[in-house]
């Protein structure tokens, strides 16, 4: 990674060998209006938005590579071979690592979301969002997963398990269906105390959490509230992003 000092420098070189390939106008012109646009309000939003960006796409990475796996799991009956108990055993390690990640960068992205809105300080878009914050907390799923993260970090890493079940389909012809899925068990879950009350109902509403679902659900939550801020961002702040596009663009055909 480059240090800030290099990076200064190159943007430097790059913008005095645009200039040179310009009129004497042009190069003022290009220059001008670089400067105005490191003024800009918009200039900082955008930034601002891309960095959030980046914090939700660690998010979905992460999540991305927990499904992977679990897909892969689901898919391998193989596993359970008593021959292969160490790589089932090897699996669940693994699991709990990513599991682990993407529980953290859920966190991550949650601070990071409290400094963008802190540091923007506008009174109806902290209006809109305590609202929409506050029905997506109301969510038990939502509650559950955000303390998973807390017990995480700060008891210890989840105790999962891996279940392996048959359902008949059909008895008399005695088909059915082997399903394998990995599992935390409410027990387990429930000798940690400081569970929120909507964390609890969620537990209590399953006879074990299939994580799968659980983390699928919140995914998508989370997916609709970030899609909302994004555009609501946008369109508090429209004038200032509309000024920024217009110097980009004029920055560009300056520059060819």
């Amino acid at each position: 990674m480059l240090l800030s000092s290099q990076c200064d420098y190159l943007n430097t070189t790059r913008k005095a060998l645009v200039c040179i390939s310009m009129s004497a106008n042009e190069g003022k012109r290009f220059i001008d209006l670089l400067q105005k646009r490191e003024m800009l309000k918009g200039a900082k939003v955008f930034g601002m938005l891309l960095s959030l960006a980046t914090s939700q796409y660690a998010v979905k990475r992460n999540y991305h590579e927990l499904s992977t796996a679990l897909d892969k799991y689901e898919g391998n009956l193989d596993i359970w071979a008593v021959e292969k108990r160490a790589l089932l055993n090897a699996f669940l390690k693994e699991f709990s690592r990513l599991l682990h990640n993407y529980l953290s960068s859920i966190y991550s992205l949650i601070q990071h979301t409290q400094q963008f809105r802190k540091e923007l300080g506008h009174s109806e878009l902290n209006k809109d969002y305590y609202e929409k914050l506050k029905d997506l907390q109301s969510n038990n799923c939502v509650k559950f997963v955000r303390d998973l993260r807390t017990y995480s970090q700060h008891i210890g890493l989840l105790i999962i398990s891996a279940n392996l079940s048959f359902t008949r389909t059909d008895r008399e012809a005695g088909e059915g269906k082997i399903e394998h899925k990995i599992l935390l068990e409410k027990k387990d879950l429930m000798k940690w105390k400081k569970w929120h009350r909507n964390s609890r109902r969620y537990i209590n509403s399953h006879e074990k959490i299939d994580l799968k679902i659980a983390l699928g659900e919140y995914q998508t939550l989370i997916k609709d509230f970030y899609q909302w801020f994004y555009k609501r961002v946008m369109e508090l702040y429209s004038k200032e992003l509309k000024e920024l596009a217009e110097i980009d663009s004029e920055l560009a055909r300056l520059s060819h």
